[in-house]
């Protein structure tokens, strides 16, 4: 008896020891089951997806799911066999084009990328090689080895104005299913490395102020955070969370450029592109909570990271009148938010982002002293010899060595550049001259002159 019993103690120690060794096994396979749970939680297959009104089609299920911004990934490689609408030649016209990976790979520089979108490109950069969607079907796959960043257009069916697209929209194909909450790479280039999650965000550097009661009820410029229920889904400024939904393809300088500005998703003015980046910085600094900032922010930050794509490739937006506006601080922004200073972009570190070329500063050398010298004529009207004198507020400049006569009355006086001109006909900014003393030299204008000095150059500042 006594064995027996020693016996069933040891089993009984046995027993307790098993359970708690299964015990730990299960929590250590649960443990894995959930960390693969969350890096996996936005994972499915299906055959198709669909975004923006745009339709990818495959020839059967793909592991898919979404980045932080919505936009879609699929583990590849990957067979299309339709994308909708669908690309086609038509009369020679061809529409609803897609690119693969466009990408620059020459030295850093203003250059104008190709374009395989729509041929109907007013600046004729439309390269037909490199539109991957054209008559894609079944019989005519599209397959995408990963990583890729696949770009799909429906066209304009009018054109009205330089744009020639109406949405875009990006699929990325990796080789593995990204951590849930990563942000979408770069459509621009081929490094599609999975860099950035939302869990990375530092909204402490975000501040919270009491919004100004005119920043969003003074018309036209209304713009509130969110909208539940949106008057038009295709309404790109329709709230400050909207203007940034859809991805801005962005990856050509300058006038060429705005025809690959698909308008559901940008506008396609720089000018009007810089006022949305600013009124998208602010709103983010308003005293909204986290989480009624984190959809405008998440979509503001990939903004800043598709740009950043665009410049490290060695793209540069180069500025002039109302062009090369609202790139750089997107970048910097998201370099702040994701603490990568790889993306913090300054002054003087050859980006040449529109903010940069049309902003300078001067100094007092830069100045002239009164009395200011006439540099140049214009229109034969005899304005090129003697120099001139203007008060703050007043409406008379004077003349000395000038030779004024009453053929300046309903010309112009003003600055150009380094040169002060008479011009004639047309007003470029200048002052309307009403009468002439021909006497004592003096011009009457028909408003108080308000500038103090001509200055050698002419300083342009972005539109924000």
């Amino acid at each position: 008896m006594v064995l027996k019993t020693t016996t069933n103690l040891k089993n009984k120690a046995n027993y307790r020891t098993y359970h708690r060794y299964f015990a730990l096994c299960l929590m250590i396979v649960f443990s894995f089951c959930q960390l693969a749970t969350n890096n996996t939680a936005n994972a499915a297959t299906t055959d198709h997806i669909t975004q923006f009104g745009i339709t990818w089609t495959f020839d059967t299920n793909y592991t898919y799911g979404q980045f932080a911004n919505g936009d879609y990934w699929v583990v590849g490689p990957v067979t299309i066999i339709g994308i909708d609408p669908c690309s086609t030649n038509v009369g020679g016209v061809i529409k609803n084009g897609s690119m693969l990976n466009p990408n620059y790979t020459g030295p850093p520089g203003f250059v104008e990328v190709k374009q395989g979108f729509d041929n109907r490109d007013g600046y004729k950069c439309y390269d037909a090689n490199l539109n991957v969607a054209l008559d894609v079907k079944a019989s005519n796959p599209l397959v995408i080895t990963p990583p890729s960043s696949l770009i799909s257009t429906i066209s304009l069916t009018t054109i009205t104005s330089y744009p020639v697209l109406k949405t875009a929209a990006v699929l990325t194909v990796l080789n593995t299913v990204p951590p849930a909450g990563s942000f979408r790479p770069s459509y621009f280039g081929s490094d599609k490395t999975i860099k950035y999650n939302k869990s990375m965000l530092n909204y402490s550097k975000l501040a919270s102020l009491v919004e100004p009661t005119p920043l969003h009820n003074y018309p036209p410029y209304h713009w509130p955070l969110h909208t539940d229920n949106p008057v038009d889904i295709n309404n790109q400024d329709e709230t400050v969370e909207r203007m940034f939904e859809r991805p801005w393809i962005d990856f050509r300088v300058q006038v060429p450029g705005y025809c690959i500005h698909p308008t559901d998703n940008m506008y396609w003015y720089a000018p009007t592109m810089a006022l949305q980046v600013g009124i998208g910085a602010l709103t983010l600094h308003l005293n909204y909570t986290n989480s009624q900032k984190e959809t405008l922010l998440i979509r503001f930050v990939q903004l800043g990271i598709d740009d950043y794509g665009i410049l490290s490739r060695g793209l540069r937006i180069w500025g002039g009148s109302g062009h090369g506006l609202g790139r750089k601080w997107p970048i910097t922004f998201a370099g702040i938010m994701l603490n990568d200073p790889n993306m913090f972009v300054h002054n003087g570190d050859g980006g040449y982002w529109g903010e940069d070329d049309q902003t300078f500063y001067v100094t007092q050398s830069d100045i002239y002293s009164e009395p200011y010298p006439i540099r140049s004529s214009q229109d034969g009207l005899g304005f090129s010899a003697g120099t001139v004198t203007v008060t703050k507020g007043s409406k008379i400049v004077s003349g000395s060595g000038t030779s004024w006569t009453n053929a300046f009355i309903g010309s112009y006086i003003g600055v150009d550049g380094d040169e002060v001109r008479a011009y004639y006909p047309g007003n470029y900014g200048g002052y309307l001259i009403t009468n002439v003393n021909q006497a004592s030299q003096t011009l009457i204008l028909q408003t108080l002159y308000i500038l103090r000095a001509w200055a050698r150059g002419y300083a342009l500042f972005g539109f924000y």
